[in-house]
């Protein structure tokens, strides 16, 4: 796994997740894994640059995160810890008189998951394991095209729900039926979708050559980001003979490609959010409060069924009260589940 500057991967991260405490004292610290800080005989055999994620570690108890930093300072690893903003002065002394670089995670912030966006992060491999910053390559449809025309194949790129995301559209292409009606429908073909599934592509840590009776040979290989599968990368070609070696090339192809569908997930995740938290502030009678998303239109029926959580008034029984309220709760997160195909 390549490693990362540790100030790279809270970019990456962005800061509703981590923030940085104390940049350390080397100059450009680094991070090349992950690793829990709950099980000792682990952290002892960690390799250096490592991030350790200080579960249980209560940062208002000065002897147990003197313990952590001294730790993370033997093993020459980085420390995250759950921490709100801003930082009592007394801990951030401490924290910069070791000389270790430490990150605030955000308390609401499960330990899991930012388990898992660290190792996701790294495994794309978001930036050059040079110092002069992140990797480039433009969006997916540049990437399709600059593999096509390195393997001299007809790139495809899809996700895990058979979606086309980017094709190659280089001149004189080898192109079949399979690939003419997937880029016209922008999905997998219905006919194809059993080999698009082909289990030993999406288990394979190496790529597949595939073809099925009357369409051109195809090399594919799984995009990964740590332990998530994102979709798959097809590569056709002419014919057999005009198969080349290119393992190596489609395996780095898929690490780019995981980097630009994490950001594409990040991005479809906050626009819903967004249209979540609004959706929810109407139903609940606070569309009218500022700071709340703006152009998110609802339907006339959503804002009925807001009026009508409101018109029940109050009961004199605080049990039957608390019911109602907990009922209520429940429909709104219904509808917020039911209504997402709105936005």
């Amino acid at each position: 796994m390549t490693a990362m500057l540790l100030e790279q991967l809270v970019v990456a991260l962005q800061d509703d997740v981590v923030s940085v405490l104390s940049e350390g004292a080397e100059a450009e610290p680094r991070v090349a894994g992950v690793e829990l800080l709950d099980c000792p005989e682990v952290v002892r055999a960690t390799a250096s640059g490592h991030l350790l994620l200080g579960v249980g570690v209560d940062i208002t108890d000065p002897d147990a995160m003197d313990a952590a930093l001294r730790t993370a300072a033997d093993t020459s690893c980085a420390l995250a810890v759950k921490c709100a903003l801003p930082a009592r002065d007394d801990l951030l002394a401490r924290i910069r008189s070791t000389g270790v670089p430490v990150l605030a995670v955000n308390p609401q912030m499960p330990w899991t998951r930012v388990q898992r966006l660290v190792t996701s992060v790294l495994a794309a491999r978001a930036v050059d394991s040079e110092p002069d910053g992140a990797r480039t390559g433009g969006d997916l449809f540049s990437l399709a095209n600059a593999v096509a025309g390195i393997v001299g194949g007809a790139v495809a790129i899809m996700d895990t729900q058979q979606i086309i995301v980017a094709y190659s559209n280089l001149p004189d292409q080898p192109i079949d039926e399979i690939r003419r009606q997937g880029i016209l429908g922008r999905r997998v073909p219905e006919d194809a979708i059993a080999d698009h599934l082909d289990r030993k592509v999406w288990t394979s840590d190496t790529v597949v050559r595939h073809q099925r009776s009357g369409s051109l040979p195809r090399m594919a290989v799984v995009i990964r980001a740590g332990e998530d599968v994102l979709g798959s990368l097809w590569t056709a070609f002419p014919d057999d003979a005009s198969v080349p070696d290119c393992g190596p090339t489609l395996q780095e192809a898929a690490r780019v490609a995981a980097l630009h569908m994490l950001a594409l997930r990040r991005q479809v995740d906050a626009e819903q959010e967004s249209r979540d938290r609004a959706l929810r502030s109407a139903l609940e009678g606070r569309s009218g409060q500022s700071g709340l998303p703006g152009g998110v239109r609802l339907p006339g029926v959503l804002v009925g069924l807001s009026e009508a959580v409101h018109a029940g008034g109050e009961t004199g029984d605080a049990g039957e009260a608390a019911r109602r309220h907990a009922a209520l709760l429940r429909l709104v997160d219904l509808a917020v589940l039911d209504s997402r195909s709105l936005g």
